[in-house]
């Protein structure tokens, strides 16, 4: 599928992760030529792992995932922003809302983001929800499995409040975003990869193209 926007940003993992923040205190990694992110089955908070800039408000992000152990929780965050305009990654909102455990600041926290769900275990588990307050905008019923050890390649793309994420040509979310919930669509922000539970899943070849008019 030929890509559409303008490409802005990519990082195919070849150096270090230096475009990159961890949070969440697990196995972070860049190793052969792949970002590597490995949780503990004790690891229910999971682990996050941040873009540093900020997405364009309409944009299209492609990535390969390979998900290398059968079991984990695998999700992604977009238009992730501070509700007061603050960037996420700010020491100051970091340590203020540090006792929110559970990474529950961007869910009931003043963190406003979109996430979407796309694997549990070996099963296709999709569901967008919308931030703060964990509203669930559409949960779609996908027969496909994403099975372990295999490359699977995934699209995201929002153009104004239209979300799409395409797993391996295969549509898996088709939502667009009225913007009743929590006063309008969301727009540029934090891009973070999510593994929760016993997990490992190695990444490449991202990429964001800017779909402004």
């Amino acid at each position: 599928m030929k890509a559409a926007g303008k490409p802005v940003l990519e990082d195919s993992f070849d150096k270090d992760m230096s475009n990159w923040v961890p949070e969440g205190g697990q196995s972070v990694e860049v190793k052969e030529g792949e970002l590597v992110i490995k949780t503990k089955d004790s690891s229910k908070t999971g682990q996050y792992v941040w873009f540093k800039k900020d997405l364009p408000s309409n944009f299209r992000v492609e990535y390969d995932v390979t998900p290398v152990s059968k079991s984990g929780f695998f999700l992604i965050n977009f238009c992730t922003k501070g509700k007061d305009g603050v960037d996420i990654l700010d020491d100051k909102l970091m340590k203020q809302y540090k006792a929110l455990k559970d990474f529950k600041k961007y869910t009931i926290g003043p963190i406003n983001c979109y996430h979407i769900s796309y694997r549990r275990n070996e099963q296709a588990d999709c569901n967008l929800r919308k931030n703060t307050g964990k509203n669930l905008l559409s949960n779609s019923k996908v027969e496909s499995v994403i099975p372990a050890q295999k490359k699977s390649h995934v699209i995201l793309t929002k153009d104004g409040g239209h979300i799409t994420l395409i797993v391996n040509g295969e549509l898996f979310m088709d939502y667009t975003d009225d913007g009743k919930i929590n006063g309008g669509v969301y727009g540029e922000g934090k891009f973070g990869f999510r593994q929760v539970y016993e997990s490992e899943g190695r990444y490449d070849n991202f990429k964001v193209y800017d779909l402004s008019k």
